[in-house]
C-alpha cells in the first residue's frame, strides 16, 4: 500500500514513452537492419562489439529518427500511420 500511494505516478519520461512507444518500436528495425548489416560487411568487429555498438545506436538514434519521421506530415502517415499531428 505504502508503495502505491508513493510510486503511483507518471513522469514526463513515461508520459512521453507512452505516447511513442509504438513509433519506436517501429523505426528500431530500421537501425538494428542497416547498421548491424554495415558493421557485419564492412569491419572485423568482434560480435560481442558490434552487439554493444547497436544496443547503444538503437538506445540513441531510434528516439532521434522517430522524431524527425513525426514531424514531417506525409512520411508520418506512411510509415506510423498518425494522420493528425498530436498535441
Amino acid at each position: 500500500a505504502w508503495f502505491k500511494a508513493r510510486f503511483n505516478c507518471t513522469g514526463a519520461f513515461a508520459g512521453y514513452m507512452t505516447q511513442s512507444s509504438y513509433g519506436i518500436y517501429i523505426v528500431h528495425y530500421l537501425v538494428i537492419a542497416s547498421l548491424g548489416y554495415m558493421m557485419k560487411y564492412y569491419t572485423s568487429l568482434a560480435p560481442w562489439m558490434m552487439y554493444v555498438i547497436l544496443f547503444f545506436a538503437v538506445m540513441v538514434l531510434s528516439p532521434l529518427i522517430y522524431e524527425i519521421i513525426r514531424r514531417i506530415p506525409f512520411v508520418r502517415w506512411c510509415v506510423l500511420g498518425i494522420k493528425k499531428k498530436k498535441s
